[in-house]
């Protein structure tokens, strides 16, 4: 990714880390260690992975942005999610950490932080929380979203390109919610 980034731009000054998956939804005690490490290897490890390529191209241009992808389940529990909620708070603490780490090399890090989205990730969610009935698991999350509706790919995208623009310039070390109020309750 960064090889090719420096190959057909000849720099890079901003990467975004949105890969992340869900993993099984059910109650904690039966989530298998695979499970776990399924959801960690691809939601932390990924992430890692992604920083440690990007930094020294990130420092070659003399600083930049890095948004990563964590979710309102990184700032707050969820029951049946534990694998996925404990991966997205890790993200948010390694965040946090890079912040503080490269903010003095002018590399900002910040994480995006959507609620219900409406796109495949979700529907996986609410079949598995509800295969009879997953519409009511939809209906449940969405009313629960004071616009009354899931968020859109498109909204988090906006926010992911504010946060690499120079009118981000002062972010570092934040999460920046896109979840349509569901935090505010």
């Amino acid at each position: 990714m960064v090889a090719a980034a420096l190959e057909h731009f000849g720099r890079l000054d901003c990467v975004f880390l949105n890969a992340g998956i869900e993993g099984d939804v059910g109650p904690f005690e039966t989530r298998s260690d695979a499970s776990w490490e399924k959801v960690f290897a691809v939601n932390v490890h990924g992430v890692r992975l992604g920083v440690e390529a990007a930094i020294p191209a990130l420092r070659s241009a003399g600083g930049g942005s890095i948004v990563i992808t964590s979710s309102v389940a990184g700032l707050r529990g969820s029951p049946g999610l534990s694998p996925y909620v404990s991966s997205k708070h890790a993200v948010v603490g390694m965040m946090r950490c890079l912040a503080v780490e490269l903010g003095p090399e002018c590399i900002r890090v910040n994480t995006l932080n959507p609620g219900p989205v409406d796109n495949r990730m979700m529907r996986s969610i609410e079949q598995q929380a509800n295969p009879e009935h997953a519409e009511d698991v939809h209906k449940a999350f969405a009313a629960r979203v004071p616009l009354g509706r899931y968020v859109t790919n498109e909204e988090c995208a906006a926010t992911a390109v504010f946060l690499f623009s120079d009118a981000a310039s002062g972010c570092n070390g934040n999460t920046y919610l896109v979840d349509g109020g569901f935090c505010s309750q």
